[in-house]
């Protein structure tokens, strides 16, 4: 198992999801259409994930991607990962989904007098 072997703790929940997604997807697009993020952060926390693990995860071409041995062995440890920050945090938390919010303030006019408005 590469985990325990590597003597690395993996700390970023999201790059693990998005991991499980590429390997049950069978691509970099698949997977952010499936997480509902870029194909560019996909492959981002993907290609972070393996320089922190120090492996290759992935033999990568032009059509699909399928996993080495040592992404076989990272696996398992890492949707347990995922699936125990879901539980803990919920779902945007631990795939890094923006979650949208904004501050709109709205100015009404009741009267308008010689071309300008005025506030009620």
């Amino acid at each position: 198992m590469i985990f325990p072997e590597s003597g690395k703790m993996i700390e970023d929940y999201r790059s693990l999801a998005v991991f499980a997604a590429v390997a049950d997807a069978g691509s970099l697009s698949a997977a952010g259409r499936r997480l509902k993020i870029s194909k560019p952060v996909v492959s981002r926390r993907l290609s972070r994930l393996e320089d922190k693990l120090g492996a290759t995860l992935f033999f990568r071409s032009t059509r699909s991607m399928s996993l080495t041995p040592e992404g076989h062995a990272a696996l398992a440890p890492a949707r347990r990962k995922a699936r125990a920050c879901r539980r803990i945090q919920g779902d945007d938390a631990c795939v890094g989904k923006a979650v949208p919010s904004a501050t709109v303030a709205l100015a009404v006019c009741t009267i308008v007098s010689a071309g300008r408005c005025v506030p009620p």
